[in-house]
C-alpha cells in the first residue's frame, strides 16, 4: 500500500461527516468506486470501508459486493462483514454467498456466509440459454412489423444455484464446486428450464468428476430425455462420457428418435473417440441397434466417416453392417 493512498483511507476513517469525506475525495482528485476498488487491492482498510457505510456514503450491501469481488484476503473480508453485516437482509445476504461462489477461488469466504446464514439453495439469474427472436424470420422491409419487433424483449435469464454459477464463472470451478457441494448446495435440483448442474457441467471432465464424487445421479434426462451421457458423447466430451460410463451410466437408454449413446457418439467426428465406442461396447451397448430410421452404429460410423480405428473397434465388438 503507498503512502499517499495508506493517508487517504486513513483521513476517510476518522472523517465526522459524508460532506468531509466528499471534500476529501474532491480534492484528491478520486472517484468513489475507484477508491474502494483500490483499497480492496490493499487488503483494505476496514475502519475507512466502515466509515463510508456509518456516514451513508456508501450503502452497507454494495461495499460488501465490492469487497467479496475484489478483496483477496478473505479474513480482511470477515473482519469487515462483521462491522456492517447487521446492515443488509436475507436477499443481499444470499446474493453475497452466489458472487462469492463465482469469484472466490477458496472456500473462506463462502463458508463465513454460510455461517452467517445464507441460504445455499439461494438462486441467481443467468443468461446461459439461446434464446430465438420470433421475429427474425420476419422480411426485414416490412413495414407493419417493425414496431412489433421493436418491442420484442429477449429476456433469457433463468435463475441458478451457486454450483452453476461456479461452473460458468469461477476462475476454478471444479474446486469451488466440491467446497458447494461439502456446504449443502443441491447437486441434482433442476433450474426452470429442467437442467441439473451436471448437464451444465459436461465440457470440464474435472468437474463431472467432483459432481459425482458429490453424489450428481449420473443416468439424469434433460428436457428432451436425453442423458448426460448421450449429449457427452454427441458433444465429444471424452473424459466426460468415459467418467460417466465408469460411474455406471446407462448405456441402454434411448433417446425420443431411438438413439443409443452409441449412436450419438458417431455422429460427429471432430475429436478421435474411439476410447469412448470402446468403452461404451465394454459396458454393454449393443453394437447392431438400429434407430428408428434404421441406422445401425456401424452405418452411421461409415456415413458420418468416422476414424478408421473407430470402425475397428465397433466390427470386434461384433457390429455388422445392414443396408
Amino acid at each position: 500500500m503507498s503512502e499517499r493512498n495508506h493517508d487517504v483511507y486513513t483521513r476517510i476513517a476518522k472523517a465526522q461527516s459524508a460532506e468531509e469525506i466528499h471534500h476529501l475525495l474532491s480534492f484528491e482528485g478520486d472517484d468513489i468506486q475507484a477508491l474502494l476498488r483500490q483499497a480492496c487491492i490493499d487488503d483494505a482498510h476496514v475502519e475507512m470501508c466502515t466509515n463510508l457505510v456509518r456516514l451513508h456514503v456508501f450503502p452497507a450491501c454494495e461495499m460488501l459486493r465490492e469487497a467479496v469481488l475484489n478483496l483477496e484476503n478473505g479474513k480482511t473480508f470477515e473482519a469487515l462483514y462483521d462491522c456492517i453485516g447487521t446492515l443488509i437482509d436475507q436477499n443481499e445476504l444470499d446474493e453475497l454467498f452466489l458472487l462469492s461462489s463465482a469469484a472466490r477461488t477458496d472456500d473462506t469466504v463462502v463458508r463465513y456466509l454460510v455461517n452467517k446464514g445464507a441460504n445455499v439453495r439461494a438462486t441467481m439469474p443467468m443468461d446461459i440459454y439461446p434464446r430465438v427472436d420470433p421475429y427474425q424470420f420476419e422480411w426485414e422491409d416490412d413495414e407493419d412489423d417493425e414496431d412489433e419487433n421493436e418491442e420484442f424483449v429477449d429476456d433469457t435469464s433463468v435463475r441458478q444455484n451457486a454450483i452453476v454459477v461456479a461452473i460458468y464463472e469461477n476462475p476454478k470451478p471444479s474446486r469451488m464446486v466440491g467446497y458447494l457441494i461439502s456446504l449443502g448446495v443441491p447437486v441434482n435440483e433442476p433450474d426452470s428450464e429442467g437442467y441439473v448442474p451436471l448437464l451444465h457441467a459436461l465440457d470440464d471432465e474435472e468437474i463431472v468428476h467432483v459432481l459425482i464424487a458429490g453424489n450428481a445421479e449420473v443416468n439424469v434426462t434433460d428436457p428432451q430425455g436425453n442423458t448426460a451421457l448421450m449429449l457427452a458423447c454427441e458433444s465429444e466430451n471424452v473424459a466426460s462420457a468415459i467418467g460417466l460410463i465408469e460411474a455406471g451410466a446407462n448405456v441402454f437408454t434411448l433417446s425420443k428418435q431411438g438413439y443409443s449413446a452409441l449412436h450419438f457418439a458417431l455422429m460427429c467426428h471432430v475429436q478421435d473417440n474411439t476410447e469412448v465406442v470402446r468403452a461404451l461396447l465394454k459396458a454393454g451397448a449393443d453394437p447392431n441397434l438400429a434407430d428408428k430410421e434404421g441406422f445401425t452404429p456401424l452405418k452411421l460410423a461409415m456415413l458420418n466417416c468416422a476414424l478408421q480405428s473407430v470402425i475397428e473397434v465397433l466390427k470386434e465388438g461384433g457390429a455388422e453392417y445392414r443396408d
